[in-house]
């Protein structure tokens, strides 16, 4: 009997403290990698996308201004052309200020490209980046199917041979001329970003962790000195 009793209180007392704390601390590791860690880089990727387009969209301002400058008569069309050209070929963002943009007419032909220089004025319709991918006609048809789009692909790292990453771009038709601008971003610093967040998260998890797991064993060892208190006042 006393056997048997001893069995029952160590199962009630399993069930009901030991396992819902297990149970609790799976649940908080699970949950961090399974759903707050792709949420972080969901977020990350998303204000990218975000971030493009409405540079993109300030490219664009600028050939619509010297569009309606050449439909009021104050420009032609080739001074109008050169001048969206020339202020936009020197906009630059990023950390190092080394993103650009660029304008391809729906050849495509690349028209303007800070980088590339010769690749200006060639037909790009078999033109393949890294991994044989033809980038410039995943632009034109991102562009043709809604007048804008995003297109995943690989390039070099800020513009060497020593390094592809996944870049994403965003690229906007401009009707009048039939032009196409765009620019795209490395998504390498995304994986980075989700790791250092990830990395710091973790630390909290596992810090959280061990507390739990201190107050169990606490809670266990006030737990067997009543019990066996208990058994010896029996």
């Amino acid at each position: 009997m006393p056997y048997r009793n001893r069995s029952k209180t160590w199962f009630r007392f399993i069930v009901g403290i030991i396992l819902p704390a297990l149970l609790a601390i799976a649940t908080l590791i699970g949950s961090t990698y399974l759903f707050i860690i792709p949420i972080f880089k969901e977020s990350f990727l998303e204000s990218k996308r975000e971030m493009i387009k409405e540079l993109v969209h300030v490219s664009w301002s600028i050939m619509a201004l010297y569009e309606k400058e050449e439909r009021a008569g104050r420009m032609s069309r080739a001074e109008a052309q050169a001048k969206a050209i020339g202020e936009i070929e020197h906009l630059r963002y990023g950390d190092q200020f080394r993103d650009y943009f660029w304008i391809s007419d729906m050849q495509p032909q690349l028209i303007m490209h800070p980088y590339s220089k010769d690749l200006i004025g060639g037909d790009l319709s078999d033109y393949e980046g890294v991994g044989g991918k033809k980038i410039f006609m995943e632009f034109i048809d991102a562009a043709s199917q809604s007048d804008s789009g995003y297109v995943e692909y690989v390039w070099h790292r800020k513009y060497t041979e020593e390094r592809v990453v996944p870049k994403l771009a965003y690229v906007k038709k401009f009707e009048p001329w039939g032009w196409v601008v765009g620019t795209g971003v490395c998504l390498d610093d995304g994986e980075e970003n989700t790791l250092s967040r990830s990395w710091r998260l973790a630390r909290v998890m596992y810090l959280t962790v061990g507390c739990i797991s201190i107050l169990l064993l606490f809670v266990v060892g006030r737990s067997l000195v009543v019990e066996r208190r208990r058994r010896l006042g029996e």
